[in-house]
């Protein structure tokens, strides 16, 4: 049963679906026979009368993944996938802190970090909460030897994003000029991307682009916040996230074009109609009762005898 806390946040979620997104508020269905997070007639329905391509709908019902949380599950919840998370309650210390690292689990390589999207200007707590949460790690540390600490992770940080832009340009380096897309097309995936064979030689060079670029929208994720405090000028600062958004975007097209990138999540909605259509789990049986029987009895019970019961 939820409570009022629950209660309160459900009304403001009630409310905005009604208010900004038009939708009708069907009550509370908490006791209803059968309930669902998900009334799947009704979004279904909805989206026919929008006139959206019955495997569209499968693919919306099937991706539509939201969960709204409010104590325990905030702090306890742990999904991996988990990538963004919307901030709409006051919290502070530990519970802030271990909130947010909701979304920071490691997933698949196109998830590279998680979002916080925050609507209570909690950001002055998260100083706090990270500084309070990390203070007893050094306690028994001089002042000066956790300065270097902090210093050498910006320091190494610096070095990593440095290294990484240069691997990734002198990777790029070949790739004609004027070097737009088409030239890196050609470059990574052959004159003829059609062409199965060209795409298996270039299948080496690309995977290399592929990695390099994760590793420089790590690094420059990871110093995004702190670049002024490093030396870097606004335009330095400019011109590195221009570039590496460029990379991300050569590289996305490229996994395009070579079909190296596949989207599993378009065949979900059908993997779910095969499982839910053909497989199925029938109650137990029993097959046999050792209850009743003493230990040398259950020697010489044979199961088969109580299956023809």
């Amino acid at each position: 049963m939820s409570n009022d806390v629950e209660r309160v946040t459900q009304n403001r979620v009630i409310t905005l679906f009604q208010n900004k997104l038009n939708y009708d508020y069907l009550g509370n269905w908490k006791d209803r026979e059968n309930n669902s997070n998900i009334e799947t007639q009704y979004l279904q329905h909805f989206l026919q009368q929008q006139d959206y391509e019955e495997n569209l709908i499968k693919q919306a019902i099937a991706q539509l993944k939201l969960l709204i949380v409010v104590d325990k599950l905030l702090t306890g919840f742990d999904a991996p996938s988990a990538t963004y998370l919307y901030i709409d309650k006051t919290m502070k210390d530990h519970g802030l802190f271990q909130a947010i690292c909701r979304v920071n689990r490691l997933h698949k390589p196109d998830k590279e970090y998680g979002y916080i999207i925050d609507y209570k200007d909690l950001f002055k707590s998260l100083e706090n909460s990270i500084k309070d949460y990390t203070t007893e790690a050094f306690e028994d540390d001089d002042d000066d030897d956790i300065k270097g600490l902090l210093g050498d992770r910006l320091n190494n940080g610096k070095e990593k994003l440095e290294q990484a832009l240069s691997s990734i340009r002198l990777l790029c380096e070949p790739v004609k000029h004027p070097k737009e897309i088409e030239n890196y097309i050609n470059y990574f995936c052959g004159n003829d991307n059609q062409n199965p064979q060209l795409l298996q030689q270039t299948q080496p060079q690309r995977y290399v682009l592929y990695q390099h670029t994760a590793t420089l929208v790590r690094a420059y994720a990871n110093l995004a916040n702190d670049m002024i405090n490093l030396g870097y000028t606004r335009e330095q600062i400019a011109h590195i996230k221009a570039e590496v958004k460029q990379y991300e975007s050569r590289r996305e097209t490229i996994k395009l074009v070579s079909s190296d990138y596949i989207d599993l999540k378009t065949y979900e909605p059908d993997m779910r109609h095969l499982i839910d259509s053909y497989i199925g789990a029938k109650e137990s049986q029993k097959i046999t009762t050792f209850d009743d029987f003493t230990l040398i009895e259950r020697q010489w019970v044979s199961p088969h005898s109580q299956l023809a019961e």
